[in-house]
């Protein structure tokens, strides 16, 4: 899954990107540039959560008030893995994009993640695959207070 067109087009965005960021940006972990956001010291940061809590931390944050927080960018663009290529966006390619823009989910920190072993018996797999399935329903993502 890494030579397509879409694999390309992403690290050339990323290689882009270093343009704007701090020199030792390749070196940089999560712990690296959360302080760098809340001090004021970097305008954007790609993270979950876990920024926006520090950011409005009155002991540490210099951004209180300032911050804000966006869906990730996506693209008009697919791969179609059959050919390696990028489509453009269609219904049926892209079924919940916004505008034509469609959203990849964020796997922040690895995201959630199941697994079977590929040596269970089948009735394991079958079910570990429903549970995974109706876990990960738009109803099961959002909790609400009752």
């Amino acid at each position: 899954m890494v030579d397509n067109e879409a694999f390309r087009k992403a690290l050339d965005f990323l290689s882009e990107s270093t343009k704007y960021g701090p020199p030792n940006e390749l070196n940089m972990d999560v712990s690296d540039t959360r302080p760098l956001f809340v001090s004021g010291r970097c305008a954007l940061n790609l993270d979950w959560g876990d920024v926006g809590t520090l950011a409005i931390d009155p002991a540490t944050s210099k951004v209180i008030d300032k911050t804000g927080a966006s869906i990730m960018p996506g693209s008009k663009e697919v791969l179609n893995r059959d050919t390696g290529k990028l489509e453009a966006c269609t219904a049926d390619t892209c079924p919940h994009a916004i505008n034509g823009v469609n959203h990849a989910p964020y796997a922040a920190f690895g995201g959630w993640g199941g697994g079977v072993n590929a040596a269970a018996d089948a009735k394991v797999k079958d079910a570990a695959y429903a549970f995974f399935s109706y876990m990960t329903q738009p109803a099961h993502r959002t909790r609400t207070s009752p």
